[in-house]
């Protein structure tokens, strides 16, 4: 008896919310005939390497292992990451730290030409340090860098996605 009324609801919400024209956002698109890109980062900054491969082949960016083969070329340049102190407690120990992210890139094409030039990225948040639970404290700060990383991510994205729909198509 109760479960005929349930679908009522949830077909209402289901209409509710197809017919008011809400729906996911994807990232910021990059153009599909973009070509062949490669992407070149040292060991050391293989965190963002990585990440930003695989957001570009979620985009359905062909991706190639040789910057031979490529058509564009990603390079990240340099990686900066930093921690302060932004807070003390009333022991004069540290109660929130500042982390900040930065990540100098450019694109270029097969031709030498700079699609983009040395770009920064950046992002920067604060977390909350509780000197009883460092564990969890470092944990969160890890989840910050991540994020950042991420934030970082969208950024170069939606900066290749502008410079795709810019650029003239490679022949």
């Amino acid at each position: 008896m109760l479960a005929k009324p349930m679908i009522y609801i949830l077909i209402c919400i289901s209409l509710a919310v197809n017919g008011c024209g809400w729906q996911l956002r994807d990232m910021s698109p990059i153009a599909n005939d973009l070509g062949n890109v490669y992407v070149s980062y040292s060991d050391s900054q293989a965190n963002i390497g990585l990440a930003l491969r695989r957001e570009l082949n979620a985009s359905h960016v062909k991706l190639v292992e040789t910057n031979a083969e490529a058509d564009y070329l990603i390079k990240i340049i340099d990686t900066q990451s930093s921690r302060r102190i932004s807070a003390v407690n009333i022991n004069i120990r540290a109660s929130q730290y500042q982390l900040y992210q930065a990540v100098d890139y450019m694109m270029i094409d097969n031709m030498g030409k700079q699609i983009i030039p040395l770009t920064t990225a950046y992002a920067e948040s604060s977390h909350d340090f509780n000197e009883l639970d460092v564990l969890a404290s470092k944990n969160e700060e890890s989840l910050v860098q991540d994020s950042l990383r991420f934030d970082i991510i969208r950024q170069m994205l939606s900066r290749i996605s502008e410079a795709s729909i810019n650029a003239e198509p490679l022949e």
